[in-house]
């Protein structure tokens, strides 16, 4: 057997001098760096999901028809459904010649005044023959419904969300804040605030009674 070593002294200064080459090349650029690719995982978990736009759902639903003007537009745009499939209950129910009771009214999420003042528009538009249809009565108390939400949001704001739906007129004994509801209602609704002092005077305190003011002066224009 030949006692040749495997790797020849001039072998071995090649080898030696490629890795000190190599070697030199990795110092001069600062190291070998590793990287490491990471992934980030979003997991959605459909039931958590599911409880919790649901528990979001149930709070915007215990807003009332009458909160339109306070709402941001994601809200508003939930309470605009809601208000008109209350409003399209009321129109067939009407249409087909019955009237929801109070305690169902109540149930759809209306206060004791606007109660009142539903049935007060269904009264004055029975017999005007211009009701033909669930269409006409739904435009019809979307409207109503449009005219009483901004006063109540006028009383709301002034109040401070004191609940004065069925007596405005305590609210009116504060100048300044009856000069800013008389100021709401001529920028709003063209009514004088001589016009809007004289309905005071009348007695009137209900956000309905004002709503039904407004809604008759706007036939007479």
């Amino acid at each position: 057997m030949s006692n040749k070593p495997l790797i020849s002294g001039f072998e071995k200064i090649i080898i030696l001098g490629l890795v000190a080459f190599f070697g030199y090349g990795i110092y001069k650029n600062g190291g070998i760096s590793m990287y490491e690719k990471s992934e980030e995982t979003t997991i959605f978990d459909g039931k958590t999901s599911a409880n919790t736009y649901r528990d979001l759902d149930e709070k915007e639903m215990e807003s009332n028809w009458n909160r339109k003007g306070t709402a941001t537009p994601t809200k508003a745009k939930k309470e605009k459904l809601e208000t008109d499939d209350v409003l399209g209950k009321l129109a067939r129910t009407f249409s087909a010649g019955r009237e929801e009771t109070a305690r169902q009214m109540k149930e759809m999420g209306l206060s004791n005044d606007e109660i009142s003042y539903i049935k007060e528009v269904k009264k004055e538009n029975d017999f005007s023959g211009q009701m033909q249809d669930a269409r006409d009565w739904f435009n019809i108390l979307k409207t109503s419904a449009s005219t009483y939400g901004k006063v109540k949001s006028f009383v709301d704001d002034l109040s401070k969300g004191a609940g004065n739906d069925e007596n405005v007129n305590a609210l009116l004994e504060d100048d300044k804040k009856s000069n800013d509801f008389y100021k709401n209602l001529e920028s709003t609704f063209g009514i004088s605030e001589s016009e809007a002092k004289a309905f005071s005077s009348l007695g009137k305190k209900k956000v309905s009674d004002w709503a039904k003011f407004i809604e008759e002066k706007g036939t007479q224009n």
